[in-house]
C-alpha cells in the first residue's frame, strides 16, 4: 500500500470510492500512516508476486505510460469527452490550414 499511496489526494480518492473508511478525519494523517507503515520491513526474496510487483513498478516509472494514462484519464474518460477532444483537435487543424492558405493566397 505504501507504493500506491503517496499523497493525501490518493487517500481522498480511495475514500470517495469506498475502499478506505477514514475515521481520523484528516487524509494527510492517513497518507503518512501508510507511508510509514513499511519502514524497516524487507520483502521476502521468494515473495509470490515479486515478479508482478517489479513489472508494475517498472511500467509505472516509464514516462510514456504515465502520459498515456494521464491522457486517457483526462481527455478520454467517457465517449463524449473523447469525441469532443477529437473534434477540438480537428477544428484546430482546419483553422491552422485556413490561416496558412489565407497568408499564402494573399502573397500571389
Amino acid at each position: 500500500m505504501d507504493h500506491l499511496i503517496d499523497l493525501e489526494k490518493y487517500i481522498n480518492l480511495l475514500r470517495q470510492k469506498g475502499i478506505i473508511v477514514n475515521l481520523t478525519g484528516d487524509d494527510k494523517n492517513v497518507a503518512n500512516l501508510f507511508n510509514k507503515i513499511g519502514n524497516g520491513v524487507t520483502m521476502y526474496p521468494n515473495f509470490y508476486y515479486n515478479e508482478e510487483f517489479e513489472q508494475a513498478i517498472e511500467y509505472s516509472e516509464k514516462p510514456w505510460n504515465r502520459m498515456k494514462a494521464n491522457l486517457k484519464h483526462n481527455y478520454f474518460s467517457s465517449p463524449w469527452v473523447g469525441a469532443s477532444t477529437v473534434a477540438a483537435i480537428i477544428l484546430l487543424i482546419l483553422t491552422t490550414i485556413q490561416t496558412i492558405l489565407a497568408f499564402t493566397g494573399s502573397v500571389k
